[in-house]
């Protein structure tokens, strides 16, 4: 009898298991077929027509416009649809895996971003014996190529969108962002252009000033000798007229 018991059982069982699988394979299918992604893939590809959004739930579109920091409060599934087409190339604000355990903004990326490439720069200037100053903000001040941390969000974004991002054990994501670009010829020498153009500065400075001292003194001068020559004259014509007096007086 027991024997009998778990014999239908397991009859009635394997069927129900076997629909399962098939149920989960058609669907795998469907989605396949009809080309549907994830959603935290969905904005990394191509731009999608409005029938494939229309085949998204409400939910997930809003989802979509929330991570580009926006809102559509209160719109209908067809307004859903023509805002997320309407927005469709302007930034992700904030992105997640696949599977949503792990999620990033823009913000924090960029401050860890900052962080590591602020701990290099502190290494770099240790190693060659130079104190670097403590303000993180002013990082143009030193001799080391910044990458553009906005291509570099929007590059990690993609792959994390995609599950193309490693996570260590405790959680925490692995960065991997393209290599520091060499420094340009202006990074190099803008020190030395600065100080000259600065050089140049203080001489035309001093030249103009001297030019401005000298160029009164040259007019004054020629200008105080005609003077002293109209006066001298005076006197001479002076003498001589008296000496003419006295002689028709004697």
């Amino acid at each position: 009898m027991f024997w009998l018991l778990t014999t239908r059982e397991s009859a009635t069982s394997a069927p129900m298991s076997c629909r399962v699988l098939r149920l989960t394979l058609a669907w795998a299918m469907l989605c396949l077929v009809g080309g549907e992604q994830p959603l935290a893939q969905l904005w990394a590809g191509r731009a999608p027509t409005a029938q494939e959004l229309g085949r998204r739930p409400s939910h997930e579109l809003k989802a979509l416009l929330q991570s580009k920091g926006l809102h559509c409060d209160g719109c209908e599934k067809a307004q859903l649809v023509q805002r997320v087409l309407e927005t469709w190339d302007e930034e992700v604000l904030e992105v997640s895996s696949p599977d949503g355990s792990v999620r990033l903004t823009k913000d924090a990326f960029i401050k860890d971003l900052k962080m590591t490439y602020r701990r290099q720069m502190l290494r770099k200037h240790e190693e060659g014996g130079h104190e670097l100053a403590d303000d993180e903000e002013d990082m143009d001040s030193v001799d080391i190529a910044v990458p553009d941390f906005d291509k570099e969000w929007r590059d990690f974004s993609v792959k994390l969108a995609k599950g193309d991002v490693q996570t260590e054990q405790n959680g925490q994501i692995v960065y991997e962002v393209g290599p520091t670009p060499p420094p340009s010829f202006w990074d190099r020498w803008k020190m030395h252009g600065l100080m000259g153009m600065n050089i140049t500065m203080l001489l035309c400075t001093q030249y103009l000033k001297r030019y401005k001292t000298q160029e009164p003194q040259e007019t004054a001068g020629p200008g105080g000798s005609t003077e002293v020559e109209d006066e001298g004259g005076e006197e001479a014509k002076k003498q001589v007229k008296k000496k003419k007096d006295s002689k028709k007086k004697s």
